[in-house]
């Protein structure tokens, strides 16, 4: 399935999760997708969004420090747009920190134009690469702050 503009059609949300997952090679049936996400959604310390034809999970860690991922079917525009404002959410939630891991090269492209007009002062992220050969970005959301929420 190709992109749909929020702005011109919301998709149902089980049509993102399976869409992604086909975009995202994950090796998941559609049902075990659907049900995998149904369940970390569930999980009581993890936190969704949904902004326009994009699903945000995180799962909480440590302190202020979070686990993200993104089931995007919108158009890349969009997408930026609704990352901007998850980030901005996250950070009012009280993450102060989250990390994703990707396979997808385009994302950088994302976060650096998200960087040039952060949501937030002190805002900003470091790439990495991990053992598997995978993308490793970790996000500042914000000025950090004490404690857990």
């Amino acid at each position: 399935m190709t992109p749909i503009d929020s702005k011109q059609r919301m998709l149902d949300l089980t049509d993102i999760i399976i869409s992604s997952n086909l975009a995202q090679n994950t090796g998941l049936e559609p049902q075990e997708a659907v049900l995998t996400t149904i369940f970390e959604m569930s999980i009581p310390t993890n936190k969704y969004m949904r902004i326009g034809n994009t699903l945000f999970i995180v799962s909480k860690g440590e302190g202020r420090n979070g686990y993200m991922s993104a089931m995007n079917m919108d158009t890349p525009r969009n997408f930026v747009e609704n990352v901007r404002k998850f980030i901005d959410s996250m950070y009012l939630l009280g993450f102060d920190n989250l990390v994703t891991i990707f396979e997808q090269e385009e994302l950088i492209q994302v976060f650096r134009i998200i960087a040039k007009n952060q949501p937030r002062a002190d805002m900003g992220y470091e790439i990495g690469i991990d053992d598997e050969g995978k993308y490793v970005a970790t996000f500042s959301l914000g000025p950090s702050r004490e404690g857990d929420f």
